[in-house]
């Protein structure tokens, strides 16, 4: 019997689905627990945020296995860039802390005041009360060493690209742009249901073929990752053996959260 290995193979697919399986009904579990959750009081300000995109994550996974289990190929991609986005949100701001929360307050608030303005040039009749309102008053005052820390960390947050860069060398950028590519209007949507025939004709497909196991698989990684970020801050650490277990049975690396570089190793290499 060939010797299991991390990859995309069937023997990492299977071990991937039960893994993630166990993963989500442990979260389901802990979340609607009555008695709600002891929480590590230093991430007393962060934890509400990170276990909201934690329970996104887990949630649209749930989502991703149904429709791949009902057979659904590339309409599920956005569904995979949603959990790869929300996972890198998660170890970022298990990072920065408490500043993070004013930075997504603040980006939140920038892509409201769009809106609103996008509402009002095309005429459209705002609901009483709707309005921008001010910034969030937990931004820094300009000129700061915070406000400094705040400007660089949100362009971390509202690209994904600098965060990527932020935490490692952008190894992840690139798949999130193949996902990308999947959520939006493109030759590769519309490829999915199209095959070239020899005689220069088209042969119309009704369901696109299956983009392989890569998309079920990282997933996994996702639920580990994110559960690596939630779990020590709720008293007890509740899913410190599972989330072992996972990470010895898919046969990955211990340390799977990205790290931010020291600020000597941030700038990216010269490519002329």
């Amino acid at each position: 019997m060939a010797e299991y290995r991390f990859g995309d193979n069937k023997k990492t697919l299977k071990r991937a689905e039960a893994i993630a399986g166990v993963l989500i009904a442990e979260a389901d579990q802990i979340a609607s627990a009555d008695q709600g959750v002891d929480v590590d009081r230093q991430r007393a300000v962060e934890f509400p945020t990170l276990f909201g995109w934690w329970r996104h994550i887990n949630r649209t996974a749930t989502a991703l296995r149904t429709l791949v289990d009902a057979g659904h190929t590339i309409e599920t991609t956005p569904l995979v860039r949603a959990i790869l986005e929300h996972t890198y949100s998660m170890i970022w701001l298990a990072d920065v802390g408490a500043a993070g929360i004013a930075v997504v307050e603040d980006s939140t608030w920038e892509n409201r005041k769009k809106l609103i303005e996008n509402l009002e040039r095309a005429n459209w009749k705002l609901p009483d009360g709707v309005s921008v309102g001010s910034r969030p008053s937990t931004i820094p005052a300009p000129g700061t060493p915070a406000a400094d820390w705040h400007n660089k960390i949100k362009g971390e947050f509202d690209s994904f690209d600098q965060m990527d860069t932020a935490f490692g060398n952008a190894d992840m950028y690139p798949v999130y742009r193949n996902l990308c590519d999947y959520t939006h209007a493109s030759a590769w949507t519309a490829f999915g249901y199209l095959e070239p025939l020899k005689d220069g004709s088209v042969a119309l497909r009704f369901a696109a073929d299956h983009k392989g196991r890569a998309n079920t698989i990282w997933t996994t990684v996702c639920l580990i990752q994110a559960g690596l970020i939630i779990s020590p801050m709720i008293s007890g650490d509740p899913l410190n053996k599972t989330l072992q277990s996972a990470i010895r049975d898919l046969g990955i690396p211990n340390d799977l959260l990205p790290q931010r570089r020291p600020k000597a190793e941030r700038k990216r290499p010269s490519m002329s």
